[in-house]
């Protein structure tokens, strides 16, 4: 694959280049190969030790794990080294990042799974927190405080449940191996058996000669399928590259945004019409038909009929095992420590998931008015922008790919799709692109300009910023985005068996992961 193009990406000669980037420049005591043309790292398979050196990419043979959180990846390594299915490895993985970054996700929130076998079949594991049976449409009575913050903010959580629902199905090492055993508490899997994990069918779609697999609704797939065959309508790579490839992406993302709002809980709301319109390549190509290469518009241009959620939080695991199963998993608390309640009988951070509902009576000046869909009921589980994806190529795995930052994963997840499958970026410079997001209301773009602690600096390049003002986008930038967790199969490379690859496996280093593999 092709570095990213020079006029995409501020570089500095005087740093290092790493993914288009300004990066300060990192040892590391342990000797590591370069590929060539590549800054990946390339673990040998008589050397698995070396699979877990403490950097933003390595490329293994037997079984990957991609989170932001070095010891939670080489926990789950370890697993999958023991002859883990990659369900064992996203038990333990996961509640690994629930104890060490306990303010973006636990078992006091939910999740969506994304499970695509080594046998062709996928499951989707719902997992998502529900609202309580005395939960009402007009609870909060138009109080955004009291949904986003205290007691009746808390949704039922899932994690926990859907965890082990799915290890019941798949999973090889007894529970016992894949339990942390630091979080204390009382909490067991009979106390949460009346949750009821939901197992679908994942929602697919062909572009661009891949197959994408998502979760269904209320998670954020469905939008990024509509965003990507959107795109697709274009000339591939040059009608997605360079400052007009940005705009049309960002008014493609105002577009997904308008139409998304009218998503809900499926159990709750036909969202059948809906859903079939965002998975059609006919439907796409009409919205494209709207979208102008000199000029953007109001909100109402996109048909922005209602309000839009904010979620936030979360965190992201991709896993590769040996037989290629392959898991997409994005849990959340929601907010920054979630409700901001910690159990006192489980020392759990509880979720404050009721704020990704909808309410009647919150309707502001000059504002829609909020989605009926997405309104409170009993059981209900709230939009979501857990974006969990997994990509195959002539119905072989090709990416698992998905990432934290909540409302913006969709932009995020679909970013870094498109550079690699699109603009001809290498893995490693598909997560490391600057990127660019928009909420549709406010109409306002947002760009990455920001230095991380590590000294990595990320920053779309003036001239492509300047050429956005002259199309009429309000910018903004912004110091944070998505994180996201990105394997990629090279299955060109195997050797005898077209099913097993290498796996280039990344972890972004805006929050300081890395990956493990061996």
């Amino acid at each position: 694959m092709n570095s990213p193009p020079a006029s995409y990406y501020k570089c500095h000669d005087d740093e290092e280049r790493l993914g288009g980037v300004r990066r300060r420049r990192r040892g590391s005591s342990r000797s590591r190969k370069k590929n060539k043309g590549h800054n990946q790292e390339d673990v040998s398979i008589t050397h698995p030790e070396e699979a877990h050196v403490m950097h933003e990419v390595v490329v293994a043979h037997h079984g990957a794990v991609a989170t932001d959180d070095r010891r939670c990846s080489r926990i789950g390594m370890e697993v999958l080294r023991e002859g883990g299915h990659a369900v064992d490895a996203s038990v333990a993985t996961t509640l690994c990042l629930g104890i060490v970054s306990p303010a973006s996700s636990g078992i006091g929130g939910g999740a969506f799974m994304l499970l695509g076998l080594s046998s062709g079949k996928a499951q989707a594991f719902d997992m998502r927190e529900t609202a309580p049976l005395q939960a009402s449409e007009n609870m909060y009575a138009g109080n955004d405080t009291l949904k986003t913050k205290g007691a009746l903010s808390i949704a039922v959580p899932g994690e926990l449940a859907g965890l082990h629902e799915a290890w019941k199905q798949h999973g090889k090492l007894p529970w016992k191996r894949l339990d942390v055993q630091k979080i204390g508490g009382i909490l067991t899997v009979k106390d949460l058996q009346r949750y009821r994990v939901k197992l679908k069918e994942p929602i697919s779609a062909n572009i661009l000669g891949l197959k994408i697999l998502g979760m269904p609704p209320p998670s954020g797939a469905p939008p990024m399928i509509l965003l990507l065959n959107i795109l697709a309508q274009y000339v591939i790579p040059s009608g997605v590259s360079g400052s007009l490839g940005v705009h049309r992406e960002i008014e493609a993302l105002k577009h997904v945004l308008s139409v998304r709002m009218n998503l809900g809980d499926p159990d709750y709301v036909d969202v059948s019409k809906v859903l079939s319109d965002m998975l059609s390549p006919k439907f796409a190509k009409e919205l494209k038909k709207t979208i102008y290469d000199n000029m953007t518009f109001d909100p109402d241009h996109y048909g922005g009929r209602w309000n839009q959620i904010h979620d936030h939080g979360t965190s992201h695991i991709s896993i590769v095992d040996r037989e290629r199963n392959a898991i997409s998993m994005t849990t959340t608390v929601n907010s920054y420590f979630g409700s901001q309640i910690l159990s006192p009988s489980t020392g759990l951070v509880l979720n404050n998931e009721m704020g990704d509902f909808s309410i009647p009576m919150n309707v502001s000046a000059g504002l829609p008015p909020p989605a009926p869909s997405n309104f409170i009921s009993p059981g209900k589980r709230p939009l979501s922008s857990m974006t969990p994806t997994i990509v195959l190529k002539d119905e072989h795995l090709k990416a698992v790919v998905g990432a934290s930052g909540g409302g913006m994963i969709i932009a995020g997840t679909a970013e870094v799709l498109l550079n690699n499958f699109s603009r001809g970026m290498d893995p490693f410079s598909s997560v490391m692109a600057p990127r660019v997001y928009h909420q549709l209301i406010p109409n306002v773009l947002y760009y990455e300009n920001w230095t991380t602690v590590s000294g990595d600096h990320f920053e779309v390049p003036a001239d492509i910023r300047a050429a956005l003002r002259k199309k009429g986008h309000v910018l903004q930038s912004l110091a944070g985005g998505t994180i996201c967790q990105f394997i990629v199969q090279d299955i060109e490379t195997s050797k005898g068996n077209e099913d097993i690859g290498k796996l280039v496996t990344v972890s972004d280093p805006r929050k300081g992961g890395f990956p493990a593999g061996f």
